[in-house]
């Protein structure tokens, strides 16, 4: 029996419009990830998500992806693997997370301007790097304030 049902899909303007500024950057890793028109996992490497993967996943808006980073991190053993992972399968990640949202707002609403509309969704966030320069540097403070004291 077929499937008669309208097939939403998501095109490279929609999900350049999520991305932003850099979505030529990861409209190349993209197409990787479908091939015929299915979804697959697709190796790839992001530098971003190795160096600052848990202020990368926030900067990008996978809130649900940083907090279970961030739980993996304090976790021993499980923190190597998930500080290898992340890099390995973020720009998967990130692909799967855009295009469900942009699949979301599709069949659930109606706008005049989807584009405007999947670029307000997603996008970055601008205090992320703030906080995160901000966080870094109290914590190397703390570490190096912590050698002093035992030194004393």
């Amino acid at each position: 029996m077929k499937d008669n049902r309208l097939q939403v899909t998501v095109t490279e303007d929609e999900l350049a419009a999520f991305i932003g500024a850099k979505a030529q950057k990861y409209l190349l890793k993209f197409r990787k990830f479908s091939v015929d028109g299915n979804d697959r996992f697709s190796a790839t490497w992001h530098w971003p998500a190795f160096l600052v993967g848990f202020w990368w996943l926030l900067y990008r808006k996978m809130y649900l992806w940083a907090f279970v980073y961030f739980i993996l991190l304090i976790i021993p053993y499980a923190n190597v693997a998930a500080w290898i992972t992340l890099p390995i399968s973020g720009n998967y990640l990130y692909y799967r997370y855009a295009k469900r949202k942009i699949l979301r707002v599709k069949t659930l609403q109606q706008f005049n301007d989807m584009l405007e509309t999947f670029s307000e969704l997603g996008g970055i966030n601008k205090w992320v790097p703030v906080i995160g320069i901000i966080v870094s540097t109290a914590a190397f403070f703390m570490f190096v304030l912590g050698l002093i004291l035992s030194a004393c």
